[in-house]
């Protein structure tokens, strides 16, 4: 019972993380709104998703940003400057594959929205750190500490996302701040999304 209780604690606050921030951290908040509601304003798609991940990427302090969208004009679902989701063997639409059937994920991350990875795979959290998913591709794509965004795009069931890593197994780490920073940009990103 004491250990459910401390689950509990520990779970509450994680998803519901009390933060500040500073003006700068505002500002950046505020660009990073700018550009993810002003998709016209890029040339191509693929050019705004860069520009979202690189404002994101400062704010967050993240090593290594992705915007995944579905594609329509054969643009690149994943988009990431720090990783080639598609140069991986296996890439990474075929580790969803592997391990969507095993963890069941996605439907997690869309209900909750936003999530560190252990609120995502706390259930499996062990199997998950055994997984040759964790082995084969987060370890050599130094993609630890991770926390995404999550939303329906298209009526066809389709999902959109933003996920950010860092890429030391320790040190700093997305936290409480993380999740509230996503929490702010979450409704932000739908209407981008449905806008896009």
């Amino acid at each position: 019972r004491r250990g459910a209780r401390r689950m509990g604690r520990s779970w509450d606050a994680m998803i519901n993380p009390d933060f500040s921030l500073s003006s700068a951290d505002v500002g950046d908040l505020q660009a990073s709104f700018r550009t993810l509601l002003s998709p016209f304003d890029h040339p191509t798609v693929d050019a705004w998703r860069l520009a979202v991940n690189r404002n994101l990427l400062s704010l967050f302090g993240a090593d290594m940003a992705t915007f995944a969208i579905p594609s329509s004009n054969g643009e690149r679902e994943y988009l990431s400057e720090q990783i080639d989701y598609y140069g991986l063997k296996p890439s990474y639409p075929e580790w969803l594959e592997i391990c969507e059937p095993q963890f069941r994920t996605i439907e997690r991350a869309v209900a909750l929205g936003v999530f560190s990875r252990k609120m995502l795979y706390l259930p499996y959290w062990s199997r998950f750190r055994h997984s040759a998913y964790y082995n084969d591709f987060v370890v050599p794509q130094r993609a630890y500490d991770s926390i995404g965004i999550h939303v329906r795009a298209g009526r066809a069931n389709r999902v959109a996302c933003l996920l950010f890593h860092h890429a030391q197994p320790t040190g700093k780490r997305f936290g409480r701040r993380g999740i509230a920073l996503s929490r702010l940009i979450l409704p932000v990103f739908k209407s981008a999304v449905r806008t896009c």
